[in-house]
């Protein structure tokens, strides 16, 4: 008896388990249902609320730009405006500095005139200076040429002079010795002094003239004919008591002698 009870609550179990496993599942496809129409509720509203806020999205998009246009707008009116304020002080800067350099320009042009002309004209005066100079110059230079020609003409003239004299008196050492005897009492009977007193007196004049003095110049200071002279400056020579250098004699000085 224990036995069929046990079944038979066994079984009253399996039944109420089974019925509870189909409530259970009829409750889980409810819920399941319930669960879709949710879904499909909130994708629906999703859908609309998508709309809705594209729509405001694109709504708000639109006038963010028309913004950014207007504000751009604005930035590059303001820009224009002020690139061309700032052109215009640009062009005013520059026409400043243009006319400045100008100014510089004319200036230096001017300056470069007045130092033209201050050369020029201190040119002219120096060349006028110079002119004046090498004149005096020249004429000093053509003054001392013409002193040098006159003192060599008269140099020369006098050289001649000596020459014929000497030449002369090469001739009359030539000659016979009866020819010199008649020569020498023909000068003795014009009054010349002898030989010996000519050469004292010729030596006197040497030695007196310590720069140098040539025949002509003894022969004026002894009155007598320079030609004359020539024998006595020549024994004088020979015995060592002047010298000779070009026309003019000298004295000896003592050591020498």
């Amino acid at each position: 008896m224990g036995m069929v009870e046990e079944m038979r609550g066994l079984c009253e179990d399996i039944v109420t388990s089974r019925f509870e496993r189909g409530e259970t599942i009829e409750r889980i496809k409810s819920d399941t249902a319930q669960v879709l129409r949710d879904a499909e509720s909130i994708v629906a509203d999703f859908g609309t609320e998508r709309k809705k806020m594209s729509e405001e999205l694109r709504k708000d998009l639109k006038e963010a730009a028309e913004a950014i246009r207007n504000e751009t707008r604005g930035i590059l009116s303001e820009f224009g405006a002020a690139r061309a304020e700032m052109s215009k002080e640009q062009a005013k800067e520059l026409r400043e500095y243009t006319k400045g350099i100008q100014n510089d320009v004319t200036k230096l042009l001017t300056d470069a005139d007045h130092m033209l002309r201050d050369f020029t004209e201190e040119r002219e005066k120096i060349g006028n200076d110079l002119r004046e100079e090498l004149g005096e110059y020249t004429a000093g230079i053509e003054k001392d040429v013409g002193n040098l020609l006159s003192n060599f003409s008269t140099a020369r003239m006098d050289v001649v002079k000596e020459l014929e004299g000497m030449h002369e008196e090469w001739l009359r050492m030539v000659k016979p010795r009866v020819e010199k005897k008649e020569k020498v009492e023909e000068i003795e009977e014009e009054g010349v002094p002898e030989l010996g007193a000519l050469k004292a007196k010729v030596l006197e004049v040497i030695r007196s003239s310590p720069g140098g003095i040539s025949l002509t110049g003894i022969g004026l200071k002894l009155d007598v004919e320079w030609r004359k002279l020539i024998m006595p400056a020549r024994d004088l020579l020979d015995e060592g008591k002047i010298e000779k250098e070009d026309i003019n004699y000298f004295p000896v000085k003592e050591e020498e002698t």
